[in-house]
């Protein structure tokens, strides 16, 4: 039987490695082949997903900012007012873990 992909898993895990290449190195030095080697794939299937940097960029951010949101609305549900404000502050300014990988691919992106 022939192996089932599920492609978008594929493309959210390429995303995450990408991530993570970009926080320990930095957009500008980043290459295909790092984020192959780091997501355990060949550069030809990382192009297969991502043809360009920026396109992986792209995916990079669009991640962490719906993990990011998502995490947000976690903490605000049920809260309204100052209460929500408050603790919508509190998940933005410091990001947690995802402080130092959040800023470097949102830098990386607006650049």
């Amino acid at each position: 039987m022939p192996k089932i992909v599920d492609h978008d898993e594929r493309r959210d895990h390429i995303a995450d490695a990408a991530t993570k290449v970009i926080a320990r190195e930095g957009f500008e030095r980043l290459t295909m082949r790092q984020i192959a080697a780091e997501a355990g794939y060949t550069h030809g299937a990382i192009a297969r997903y991502f043809p360009t940097k920026e396109s992986l960029l792209t995916a990079s951010f669009v991640r962490l900012h719906v993990q990011a949101n998502g995490r947000i609305l976690t903490e605000v549900a049920g809260k309204r007012g100052l209460d929500a404000l408050e603790q919508m502050c509190r998940e933005i300014l410091p990001f947690g873990d995802l402080g130092p990988k959040y800023a470097r691919v949102v830098i990386a992106f607006w650049d």
